[in-house]
């Protein structure tokens, strides 16, 4: 499963891997029609036969019978500002043991910057989903 956003820096490596490797899935949000790649990314797709996940906040991957992928954002309201890299996805991997209970989980910033953490931050300040084992910061950030 291959998470991308589709912006001209990320395109030509994600191109690649489409064509070189065998991809079952690929998960994208909304805000990648908005990119001139999507028609690239559609041949290709198409040619290969992967099939294409469209995904928003709220929604849940599941990857196998103990782990899965709770997407956090973008949400239906998409941030006007860059929007390519404010509305990339950010997702929670979650990992359970056979019991259910969370042993492990990883929190996949995407590309966002400073107004797309914020929004984030608002809409989950009561909650446990932006607690992770892992951050993997935005590249902004640094």
């Amino acid at each position: 499963m291959v998470f991308s956003h589709l912006d001209t820096d990320h395109c030509q490596g994600l191109f690649t891997i489409l064509e070189k490797l065998k991809v079952k899935n690929i998960v994208i949000s909304k805000q990648g029609k908005n990119s001139k790649n999507f028609e690239t990314l559609l041949k290709i797709v198409q040619k290969k036969k992967v099939k294409v996940n469209i995904v928003q906040a709220g929604d849940k991957l599941v990857i196998d019978k103990n782990s899965y992928m709770h997407i956090l954002f973008p949400t239906k309201d998409f941030i006007k500002e860059n929007v390519l890299n404010n509305n990339s996805i950010v997702a929670k991997f979650c990992m359970q043991n056979n019991k259910g209970q969370n042993i492990f989980s990883m929190l996949l910033t995407g590309d966002i910057e400073h107004i797309a953490e914020d929004k984030i931050r608002k809409l989950y300040q009561n909650t446990n989903l932006l607690k992770a084992t892992v951050l993997k910061v935005a590249h902004h950030r640094i």
